[in-house]
């Protein structure tokens, strides 16, 4: 009878400071009015080289993110070039109501073509999608660590045993069971700085890491914990003193939280002049003229696009949209679309997916 109500309290003690991880981590979030976040990546495979990143990364309590991404990946004698899978520069906002996912090769011409002077003027493409769009899902110092939380909310929901395997005045240890039979999550908190991850790592039934990612912290004016340091490692079946299978480091080279100078204008879309589009709200392409385009023109854009192409679809000829509404002459300037250009932006995208694929 002693025995069992012993470890019923080591059980609760053992939830409770779970618990107390998963709210000092959400509260860290929730704390978050702005943040801008400038890091470097550099991944590896087989201990060789296959990419590096740079990023800015901002956000807001109100949802609103920018992420803006410049690859690249090592080319011949030790130089670095863009990398093909990933545009040179990708930018990728989301205002609160939409998202536009930028991109920038300034390898190719205007249509997204290999330059027949060896002189690339540059392509640049847009899209726009209702809400948000893939954003939250990609790599970012702060949400580095979300995962193992995700995972540890699970378990806690789910009733899965959670255990403390070490604790000191300065850290405690918890593991518990994935979702894969003879496979657990461990990680390590330091409770000094506010209970951040220093440890998390994927191992199997022997306690042999299958992953392992180590974070170092600093910490801001405010008292804001930031992993300063990531090295995180994939082994497989490989041992832990071998070349990992892959390895992705990142350093934050600057961290702003809640400062007040925070300009919010990071989160207005601005589209350059001859930006290819696909409106995927209107499932339309077209291209900006020669003057900016931002986010409350973006409708009437679309809007005399699809007339434009439906009047193509028709047989018509020589037809110059209008914006519905009345927009000004600076809109009139935006939307000159004719026939002839309607027909090269969807043959010229139309060849660039087909390059892609």
């Amino acid at each position: 009878m002693i025995h069992a109500l012993t470890v019923g309290l080591l059980l609760v003690d053992v939830q409770s400071s779970a618990q107390e991880f998963l709210t000092r981590y959400r509260a860290r979030e929730h704390a978050i009015q702005t943040a801008v976040v400038q890091s470097t990546w550099n991944d590896s495979k087989d201990g060789k080289p296959s990419r590096r990143d740079r990023q800015t990364i901002y956000l807001d309590h109100l949802g609103r993110r920018r992420l803006i991404l410049s690859s690249e990946q090592p080319g011949k004698n030790a130089s670095w070039i863009p990398h093909e899978s990933v545009p040179y520069e990708w930018d990728q906002l989301y205002d609160g109501e939409l998202t536009a996912s930028m991109t920038f090769d300034p390898r190719v011409d205007r249509m997204g073509l290999p330059p027949k002077d060896n002189k690339p003027s540059g392509y640049r493409a847009a899209q726009i999608f209702d809400g948000e769009k893939d954003i939250k899902h990609q790599r970012t110092p702060l949400g580095f660590a979300d995962g193992i939380v995700t995972k540890l909310e699970s378990a806690l929901k789910n009733n899965q045993v959670i255990e403390v395997t070490s604790e000191t005045d300065s850290q405690i240890a918890f593991r518990f069971p994935d979702d894969k039979d003879g496979q657990f999550w461990t990680f390590v908190v330091d409770k000094t700085s506010d209970w951040v991850p220093t440890t998390v790592a994927w191992v199997n039934h022997s306690g042999k890491a299958l992953m392992r990612s180590e974070f170092e912290y600093a910490r801001t004016a405010t008292g804001f914990w930031y992993p300063k340091r990531v090295f995180h490692r994939v082994f497989g079946n490989k041992s832990e003193d071998s070349v990992p299978l892959r390895e992705t480091q990142f350093e934050v080279t600057e961290c702003r939280i809640n400062e007040p100078e925070f300009d919010e204008d990071v989160f207005k879309i601005k589209l350059h002049p001859d930006t290819a589009i696909w409106d995927s709200r209107y499932d339309v392409n077209y291209r900006i003229g020669a003057e900016n385009a931002f986010t409350s023109q973006l409708e009437a854009l679309a809007k005399a696009a699809l007339a434009a192409q439906q009047a193509a679809e028709k047989g018509l000829t020589g037809m110059r949209p209008s914006p519905r509404g009345g927009t000004g002459s600076r809109a009139l300037i935006l939307i000159g679309i004719n026939l002839a250009v309607v027909v090269l932006i969807v043959a010229g995208l139309g060849y660039r997916r087909w390059k892609r694929a």
